[in-house]
């Protein structure tokens, strides 16, 4: 398929022939348009957008910025049935490893995002990422206020944060009722983590 003759020529050599990766980041996202995609097609974006982001650290938070669109955009998020939703596996975990680049105003969107019900129809180890990057996004976006020390902030930016926690934590309960076991204890185990930050 040419999806996977595009990827093959641009990974080949460690990248030899990609000079901007910035560019090539770009590439990988609209190649999450390509109708008739397979699941090996999804697998094989999201290595190269993860490989791409741990290996160049110059572009990481252009790549968190284009994952965070690519997860709020909520095509592939709504639509779990198609089989390129798999990528988001990759978005959700880069999102999570590198959310130290997300600016502040982004991270109760993105929360929303991966705690939302559409996030149930997608695949298990899918879920399971969307679990772990909430948490870090959560903490990061926590640590930050903390540091801030909450400055600026009115009455009711204040009562639209807690109540934006709570809906967070409702929708994180949902996901302690379905899938294996030792997947749902580890969802409680993330909810009691994160009604103890909330306290």
């Amino acid at each position: 398929m040419v999806l996977e003759r595009i990827l093959k020529i641009c990974s080949q050599d460690n990248f030899a022939y990609v000079g901007d990766f910035a560019w090539y980041l770009k590439v990988l996202v609209n190649l999450t348009r390509v109708r008739g995609s397979t699941a090996s097609n999804a697998g094989l974006l999201s290595s190269q957008l993860m490989e791409v982001i741990i290996r160049v650290a110059g572009v990481r938070k252009f790549g968190v910025s284009l994952m965070t669109q690519l997860l709020l955009k909520g095509d592939l998020l709504e639509n779990a049935h198609n089989e390129m939703s798999n990528v988001l596996f990759a978005a959700a975990w880069i999102i999570g490893e590198y959310c130290q680049y997300m600016p502040l105003g982004v991270h109760a969107l993105v929360l929303r995002a991966l705690l939302s019900r559409d996030a149930h129809h997608l695949s298990e180890s899918t879920q399971a990422v969307f679990m772990q990057s909430a948490v870090k996004v959560f903490i990061s976006a926590s640590s930050r206020d903390f540091e801030g020390g909450g400055e600026g902030k009115s009455a009711a930016q204040e009562e639209d944060s807690d109540s934006d926690s709570d809906d967070d934590a409702e929708h994180l309960q949902e996901f302690t009722k379905e899938g294996p076991l030792d997947f749902k204890m580890w969802c409680q185990d993330m909810k009691e983590m994160l009604d103890e930050l909330t306290s």
